[in-house]
């Protein structure tokens, strides 16, 4: 079974949900444009190569010319058959580097919501996983990062087994 399908794993990594802030000093916004590469399955990663183009963060991949965008409130937009969701999953990869002048304090990454699964790797290495497209997710990644550059890399499914749940009102 996939990680994303698994109704025992909602997250790997990630800290627990508190009050939302942003603080004074420190604060590294990510918001711009990211590199963007979209596949129609997430398993075309590995086996077709296509070039990546620059895409608004934050937004959604359906608003920047990426499929369709849809809203369903009463039928599932996919066959029921939980926890499995379609074989032809999209998945977005986004990257981009980012900069860290001080290592000497806990650095936390935060994204404030992504529909539907994360997977977030730091500078190649792997740093948490979530569901729950409408919480905020954060993830430690004081040791994944060094002075200088830095590169994250998010690599967003569309369905899994939390959809199920948020598909509905």
């Amino acid at each position: 079974m996939k990680r994303y399908e698994s109704i025992r794993v909602l997250s790997d990594n990630l800290e627990k949900q508190r009050s939302y802030y942003i603080p004074l000093s420190g604060y590294i916004p990510l918001n711009g444009i990211w590199d963007f590469t979209f596949y129609e399955c997430d398993f075309e990663e590995n086996t077709v190569n296509k070039p990546s183009v620059g895409i608004k963060v934050p937004s959604c991949w359906q608003t920047e010319g990426f499929e369709n965008p849809n809203y369903a409130n009463v039928a599932y937009p996919f066959p029921y058959d939980p926890p499995h969701v379609p074989a032809k999953n999209p998945m977005g990869v986004y990257e981009r580097e980012f900069e860290i002048a001080d290592t000497d304090r806990d650095i936390y990454m935060v994204f404030e919501g992504v529909s539907s699964c994360l997977e977030l790797y730091i500078n190649d290495k792997y740093a948490g996983y979530c569901q729950g497209s409408h919480l905020m997710a954060e993830f430690d990644i004081t040791q994944l990062v060094k002075k200088g550059k830095n590169r994250v890399m998010a690599k967003v499914r569309k369905w899994c087994s939390g959809s199920y749940l948020e598909d509905q009102d």
